[in-house]
């Protein structure tokens, strides 16, 4: 099924961050991980989970992750800053 946001999401991401809100049980995380398809190393973290925190609050993915999605970001402490430079610093030319 595609989403009528897909294609301009994809768009968006060619320049900018991207953020998915909505109410539940409404197809946000199906779209993030459709979207991912799209690139060749992307990678999908939860704050949920206590092994993608360790990795989020380290930030310690792999440097050639082509697509980043922050799952439940949203719980993290002060993670409007967080977000802002995480992508402030990452590198443009992947």
């Amino acid at each position: 099924m595609d989403r009528s946001q897909e294609s301009k999401i994809l768009q968006d991401l060619k320049k900018k961050m991207v953020i998915l809100s909505g109410p539940r049980q409404v197809g946000k995380t199906w779209l993030s991980k459709k979207i991912g398809q799209s690139y060749a190393k992307p990678l999908y973290l939860n704050y949920d989970a206590y092994d993608h925190r360790k990795i989020i609050e380290a930030q310690s993915w792999r440097p050639d992750t082509d697509l980043l999605v922050l799952h439940e970001l949203h719980k993290m402490p002060k993670w409007k800053n967080f977000l802002k430079g995480v992508y402030d610093t990452k590198d443009k030319s992947l």
